[in-house]
């Protein structure tokens, strides 16, 4: 939808191009996708050669180049080749790890797996959504039976109306999305709910009665299997190979229990070497028992890698912990979804890693259905090789596949994992004409590092022997490199340090260009007037209007006017023995044109690009509008195939234009909405999955389905409106 360039008109030389190779039938089939309302369908109707031109065509056209920049682990090794960065950016050897399970393992593993998947369809056939706790339990025993068993005993508890066996509180029901599960925050994975999930009364149990001889008969069961079971064995296996060349190693696990259990099998192996990391915060052995620690000194005890060798991580280290001094990471559990994966690995693969290359061991119990999965796809996949790129969209849904093979019955399972994985593999084969950001942004090409005007050490400097700002800082006691800043009547621990602001991110704020701190600091110097500094070396010229700034001038040998762009450079200039000749108002006025222009050249590329955010931003509402109204149109037409006898509401039977068309009838948010996204509205199609899913739903559920995208369409529709003024009042 943006094909054009900013004068209206595509790029001449291409077009010439494309006309000649394509023939000016099939070109002008290309040109027509501008005004398409589903320009995909008709690019798979293309001739093979006008599909090529089209995508090449919107590739070169593409918003992405001008609105995303992008660091690819590619770029970066490209600026290392050229060398423009020194820092090491290791490669990667992940490894796949299938552990076969005992015989007692397996023979309780298959009988819990399927209590899991008949209690789930018990469930889901009772009510849609009642089944979802049975995913969790499923999830953590892919972990470790202790975490499954640990889930089971909260379980156990919650059915019987008895205290949590791990709190002696009363069972705490947690409410999610509308749905009442007696689950603790650990189990809930909150973006793989429903939003409209079904509300269901607790207080009547007799649901449940089934089940709990069951979840008796697990506990037990789980209790005599004792602690080093196979995948301990294992782990411990592994890092005795790894301390033998590496110092440290980082376990990753999803759930707090599997890391308790976990910490108390290394302890008596590793004593107070291990160390933990959660959402509980830090803990270490004292000899005694696990105290709690402040996450920074764990984290940085782990990175010296003297007194903790090994961090046993769950989830709560995935995101902003940084260990480029660990060179092995093992995966103790798999996540369904794989691109949970990539941000754990994301914790060691980073720049400046101690190690050329990171080892990465991820752990599955054989033969069970993650392990089908990930097996059967390594085929196609070098799994965690490198950051998956385009093929993002695809490994996303692999884990909707693993929660969907794991609650079909055995008996069913093979047939529907052929199936699932066919559906993979054709997507894999058809990834290359999917949407891969590095080649879209064409980021690589041509990239170039820019010198930054005035780097950290020299802020840094300047602001903390300034007369007017020094005394806003003094040193601060414990921390190298940091400083106490007087803010609005308090203190606030700060850096110019990027390294040691890593080291401390809980406790210091990185003072850098973009945090409000600095800007308020620098609203403290006072207004300067323009002059010529050190005897006229130096002119110093601002302007106020259509932006403030300020530059700063020399004379070349010639005479004529130099901008100095770098801290650096006007340093260099003041301190110069002797001016290179005076400054004449010939040569003033020649500098202020300059400044005037380069601001006004600023200015005005700022308002382009404020123009394409905009229009960005309203293209992404009016889609978000067009996936609402068709929404509501396939809840109208699932209804439409459930006539109601005794019903008032006439709903639409045919899936065309006019079912969505026909919500303006609703009035208020729908017909506003049609208005608002017209040239993006969608026919409506029984294969769409959103219809799939919902298409058997009984029809009271369908209306709260509609009710909830009312809801939404009313929001956006806010939105909309906030949108216009805000714009309005810039103009």
């Amino acid at each position: 939808s943006e094909l054009a360039m900013g004068n209206g008109q595509l790029d001449p030389q291409f077009e010439a191009t494309a006309s000649q190779e394509l023939g000016p039938v099939d070109w002008e089939r290309v040109r027509g996708l501008v005004d398409e309302t589903n320009p995909g369908r008709t690019i798979q109707r293309l001739p093979a050669k006008a599909r090529w031109m089209a995508v090449s065509l919107v590739k070169r056209h593409t918003p992405l180049r001008r609105l995303v920049s992008r660091n690819t682990r590619h770029l970066l090794r490209e600026y290392v080749q050229r060398g423009l960065l020194q820092a090491n950016v290791p490669d990667r050897d992940p490894r796949l790890v299938w552990i076969p399970m005992r015989d007692e393992e397996r023979a309780l593993y298959e009988r819990i797996e399927e209590y899991i998947t008949h209690f789930y369809r018990k469930y889901e056939d009772e009510r849609k959504g009642l089944g979802f706790v049975m995913t969790v339990y499923r999830r953590r025993l892919t972990s470790s039976f202790y975490a499954v068993q640990q889930s089971l005993k909260r379980r156990l508890a919650f059915l019987r109306g008895q205290a949590d066996p791990s709190t002696g509180s009363p069972p705490r029901v947690l409410a999610v999305a509308g749905q009442a599960l007696g689950l603790v925050e650990d189990d809930v994975e909150q973006e793989e709910l429903s939003l409209d999930v079904d509300e269901w009364d607790l207080a009547d149990r007799t649901l449940f009665r089934e089940e709990i001889t069951y979840v008796e008969d697990f506990v037990h069961a789980l209790g005599l299997l004792g602690g080093h079971g196979s995948k301990v064995e294992r782990l411990l296996k592994d890092m005795n190979e790894a301390f033998r060349q590496r110092d440290t190693v980082i376990v990753f696990t999803q759930y707090t229990d599997t890391m308790d259990f976990l910490r108390e099998q290394l302890r008596q192996s590793y004593g107070p070497q291990v160390a933990c990391y959660s959402g509980r915060g830090g803990e270490r052995w004292d000899g005694v028992m696990w105290v709690p620690v402040n996450k920074e000194e764990i984290k940085n005890a782990f990175r010296e890698g003297k007194e903790i060798k090994i961090l046993l991580c769950t989830e709560a280290a995935s995101e902003g912990l940084n260990l480029q001094t660990c060179g092995v990471l093992i995966n103790y559990d798999m996540p369904w979804n794989p691109m949970r994966v990539e941000q754990r690995i994301g914790r060691v693969d980073r720049i400046e890693q101690r190690y050329e290359e990171v080892w990465i061991r991820n752990y599955f119990y054989e033969d069970t259905v993650e392990a089908r999965v990930y097996q059967a796809l390594s085929r196609r996949i070098d799994w965690f090789q490198d950051v998956v790129g385009p093929l993002q969209p695809i490994l996303a849904r692999v884990g909707r596949t693993i929660q969907m093979l794991a609650m079909v019955p055995e008996a069913e399972r093979q047939e529907a994992l052929r199936a699932e994985l066919e559906r993979i593999q054709a997507e894999l084969d058809n990834v290359q004409a999917g949407l891969d950001l590095d080649e879209w942004v064409g980021q690589a090409e041509g990239s170039v590092v820019l010198d930054t005007p005035v780097t950290l050490p020299e802020l840094a400097a300047a602001l903390t022997t300034a007369p007017t700002l020094q005394v806003y800082f003094r040193p601060h006691e414990t921390i190298e490199d940091a400083f106490w800043l007087k803010h609005d009547g308090r203190e606030v621990a700060v850096t110019f340090d990027p390294a040691t602001f890593d080291d401390y991110p809980n406790t210091l704020q990185l003072l850098t260009f973009g945090n409000p701190l600095l800007q308020s600091l620098l609203e403290q110097i006072p207004a300067l007037a323009e002059d010529k500094g050190a005897e006229g070396r130096v002119l110093r010229l601002k302007t106020e209007t259509p932006l403030p700034r300020v530059a700063y001038y020399t004379l070349d040998a010639d005479g004529q006017p130099r901008r100095l762009d770098r801290l650096a450079d006007v340093r260099a200039a003041l301190e110069a023995h002797a001016p290179a000749g005076e400054w004449s108002e010939e040569s003033v006025e020649t500098a202020r044109c300059n400044l005037r222009s380069l601001v006004e050249a600023e200015w005005e590329s700022i308002g382009h690009a404020q123009s394409q955010l905009e229009q960005a931003q309203r293209s992404a509402l009016e889609a978000r509008a067009a996936r609402l109204l068709l929404d509501a149109a396939l809840v109208e037409l699932a209804l439409g195939q459930q006539p109601d006898l005794f019903g008032q509401e006439t709903y639409p039977g045919a899936f065309e234009e006019a079912a969505v068309i026909g919500l303006k009838r609703h009035g208020y948010p729908w017909a506003p909405l049609l208005k608002t996204a017209h040239s993006h509205i969608q026919s409506p199609h029984p294969t769409d999955p959103f219809f799939v899913e919902i298409q058997n739903e009984p029809a009271d559920r369908l209306r709260r389905r509609f009710e909830v995208l009312t809801q939404r369409a009313k929001r956006l529709l806010e939105e909309w409106r906030n949108r216009r003024l805000l714009h309005a009042k810039n103009s």
